[in-house]
Parts: structure tokens; sequence; C-alpha cells
């Protein structure tokens, strides 16, 4: 799957779970500011620093997303398997 319909479906995963995406300009984070997940007021929201190439945009989307329950929504193979694939970069090392 192309980098782009990736997004595009990450994308519509998150507008399913009624979570609010959008791509800032995080540079006051400093450099390692690329992004993440948060609730104002009563809205959910994925925060993404646009500065991102557009892989790294969708992995921190995918890993945003992995937060959330999917397990009974329905989403592509490939994206699910993207999402679980982002959720193992997350999962803490050993001793």
């Amino acid at each position: 799957m192309k980098i782009d319909d990736l997004a595009h479906e990450l994308e519509e995963v998150a507008r399913k779970l009624s979570v609010r995406v959008s791509y800032e300009d995080l540079r006051w984070e400093g450099p390692g500011g690329k992004g993440g997940s948060c609730r104002v007021h009563d809205e959910r929201r994925i925060i993404i620093n646009k500065a991102l190439n557009k892989e790294d945009r969708a992995r921190i989307l995918a890993r945003e997303l992995g937060k959330f329950p999917l397990e009974e929504m329905s989403v592509p193979p490939g994206v699910r398997e993207f999402i679980d694939d982002s959720r193992v970069d997350l999962a803490p090392e050993g001793p």
C-alpha cells in the first residue's frame, strides 16, 4: 500500500474513533517533538509534527491509534498490521 493511501486509511480510523488529527508546527517542542495524543476538553486529538516526512507521520499516527481499542472495529488488514507493528515499537524492552 502506498504511504499516501495508508495515511488516508489511518485518518479514516481516527475519524471512526472520533479522534481529530492535525498536523502542526511543533518546532517549539524542540528537535524531538514528533507528536502524540491528548484530550482537549471532551475532544480526543492526535497532533503530529507537519515537518516530518510522510512515513514518519503515518508511523506516529499508527502508534497513537494503537492506544485505542480497535479489536471490534473494521480496519483493512494492511492498516491493522501497520498499527500492530507500531504497538510493537512501543513495547518496553526487557532487562
